[in-house]
């Protein structure tokens, strides 16, 4: 009777559950309304992954129409989706002592924030610096997506000109996720061009749909269309805009599906022992009905 109940067994739990899903996520160092360095696609419909875009670990520095508004050494945009629902995704840019920034097996963004070579990241001529700038996050099946922000030695600088933009006249740097602060700067001989720069830290929203998009800095230079056509960017609606370090995770999906218990090769050892298990049933029922009569 116990090897009939071994073929009950077998018979009543033939699978069990094995987990696969759709995932996604993107990655972009430098992005804004005027230079960006395009953006890396991860995907995966729950068996082929696949990449698209600029993916890259170093990038050169970046130039545009109006001079550098922005320098660094190391550009980095790396993203991966898994088959098994889960994302994750890193981007920003540091110093040369940076190295290669990527997403590890263990879905963590890890680079080097104490990277000083190459003068680290320089926006707007210098008003604004720092050593390493970045922006990270992952979305697992075991919870919520998760991200972060790292800004190493982010500071407020002396202006060298740029734009018409001076040193900086008043205000202080966010100190948390989601903040804000203007900051009042002077222009061409001196003169009060007022709260023109807007700096906003690691922020973090969710989509509708579960969608984390993280940003490690954003920079915006604001003013009257008047002004912003001095400086030659009254073609922007919304001023300058330069994001430092931005990444998506999700939306991700997992679905429970059913693997066999034996695999493709060990079936006929498997249909051995449940006919083995049957033919012990039938047996025993036999000598029962035997005892009976």
């Amino acid at each position: 009777m116990g090897l009939a109940t071994l073929g009950v067994g077998i018979g009543a739990a033939p699978a069990f559950a094995a987990t696969n899903g759709t995932s996604q996520a993107t990655a972009q160092a430098i992005g804004g309304n005027l230079i960006n360095t395009g953006t890396c696609k991860a995907s995966n419909d729950g068996t082929t992954g696949s990449n698209s875009g600029p993916c890259t670990n170093t990038g050169p520095t970046i130039t545009n129409p109006n001079g550098q508004l922005i320098t660094a050494s190391v550009l980095t945009q790396a993203a991966v989706a898994a088959s098994d629902g889960s994302s994750a995704a890193c981007a920003g840019a540091s110093g040369t002592g940076g190295g290669g920034v990527q997403v590890g097996p263990n879905l963590q963004c890890m680079f080097n924030t104490s990277a000083t070579g190459g003068g680290g990241i320089n926006l707007l001529g210098g008003l604004l610096t720092a050593n390493a700038v970045f922006a990270t996050c992952t979305d697992t099946a075991a919870g919520p997506p998760m991200g972060k922000s790292t800004l190493a030695n982010l500071a407020l600088g002396s202006g060298s000109g740029l734009l018409g933009l001076g040193n900086i006249l008043s205000g202080t740097l966010p100190t948390g996720a989601n903040q804000s602060t203007i900051i009042s700067v002077l222009g061409p001989l001196n003169v009060n061009l007022g709260q023109l720069l807007k700096i906003t830290t690691d922020t973090e929203t969710t989509n509708a749909n579960g969608t984390l998009r993280v940003t490690a800095l954003r920079v915006q230079v604001l003013g009257t269309s008047t002004l912003l056509g001095s400086l030659g960017l009254g073609n922007l609606s919304n001023g300058l805009v330069i994001t430092v370090g931005n990444v998506t995770c999700g939306p991700n999906a997992t679905v429970a599906g059913m693997t066999p218990m034996f695999p493709a090769k060990g079936l006929p050892i498997a249909g051995g022992v449940l006919a083995l298990a049957g033919g012990a049933a039938y047996l025993g029922r036999r000598r029962l009905m035997g005892v009976r009569a």
